[in-house]
């Protein structure tokens, strides 16, 4: 598409350029159609250097891997159909690294529930100042089929379960009917 720029007001909102009063009628112009957009296939890591030193991929459409949601953040609707409410949901790598992952109340999927493996994202890559947030376009785009490697509650501790059962194991192992709590 190409948008003619008459009439309509540009803004730096965060570091992000957004046009605003820009009418579909008056302002969009569609140059072609059936092209197939392509990810850029990058890390969590390579995102984040983008802010400082990296190459700055805001508004692109990119794919990432090894993420998943944070378990606070599993198997609850990806956003509010009832009330249109935007919401965000928080992806984490296995490492630790975190990324807000933001879904309209609006799309046809809102009332959908958020998976709860690892796997791989496609969605575009909005910048506000010092902060990057994705913007799920479907949720095709999804694919977290693999078991999660993280049990978290919160995107500061995440943990591994396996190490949990075994300090589990090892306090219960001579408890017996007879014990006193």
């Amino acid at each position: 598409i190409a948008i003619r720029l008459d009439g309509v007001s540009a803004r730096n909102a965060s570091g992000c350029i957004t046009l605003d009063s820009v009418s579909r009628s008056k302002h969009v112009v569609k140059i072609s159609s059936g092209n197939k957009v392509r990810p850029k296939t990058t890390t969590l890591t390579q995102v984040m250097d983008g802010l400082s030193n990296g190459p700055d991929l805001q508004s692109d459409l990119i794919t990432l891997s090894g993420l998943e949601f944070i378990f606070a953040h599993r198997s609850v609707p990806f956003a509010d159909h009832v009330s249109r409410t935007r919401k965000e949901h928080i992806l984490t790598s296995c490492t630790g690294n975190t990324i807000a992952l933001s879904v309209s109340g609006f799309a046809d999927f809102a009332a959908k529930i958020t998976p709860q493996g690892n796997g791989s994202i496609s969605a575009i890559l909005i910048r506000y100042d010092q902060t990057y947030r994705l913007e799920l376009r479907t949720n095709a785009d999804l694919n977290m089929n693999d078991p999660a490697c993280t049990f978290s509650t919160a995107a500061s501790d995440t943990f591994q379960l396996a190490a949990t059962e075994k300090f589990v194991e090892a306090h219960f192992d001579e408890v017996n009917d007879q014990s006193e709590f």
